[in-house]
C-alpha cells in the first residue's frame, strides 16, 4: 500500500503543479513560437491576438495579457516584459 500511494503521489506531483496556482512560466522560445510572424512595431492587442491565432497554450495566453499596455519594437521587448513578471 505504501507503494502505491508513492506512486499516486509521483503521479500527481508532476501533474498538480500545473494545475494547482503553480502555474509553469511559459519558455521565451515557446512564446517566440507563437508569435511567428507578427509585425513590429506591435501593441499588446497585436500580440496577444496573434498569439490567439498561432495556438499559444492557455500559460502563454495568460502571460501575454498582464504584459503593459503599449507599442513593443521586437520580439526581446516582449521578451524582457514577460521577465519583470516574475
Amino acid at each position: 500500500m505504501t507503494s502505491k500511494q508513492g506512486q499516486e503521489n509521483n503521479g500527481n506531483g508532476k501533474q498538480g503543479g500545473q494545475q494547482q496556482g503553480g502555474r509553469q512560466e511559459p519558455s521565451p522560445i515557446d512564446v517566440q513560437k507563437s508569435l511567428k510572424g507578427l509585425d513590429f512595431p506591435a501593441s499588446k492587442d497585436d500580440i496577444v491576438s496573434k498569439a490567439r491565432d498561432g495556438g499559444a497554450s492557455e500559460d502563454i495566453l495568460a502571460e501575454l495579457e498582464q504584459i503593459p499596455e503599449r507599442e513593443y519594437e521586437t520580439p526581446a521587448d516582449i521578451s524582457k516584459e514577460l521577465g519583470k513578471l516574475h
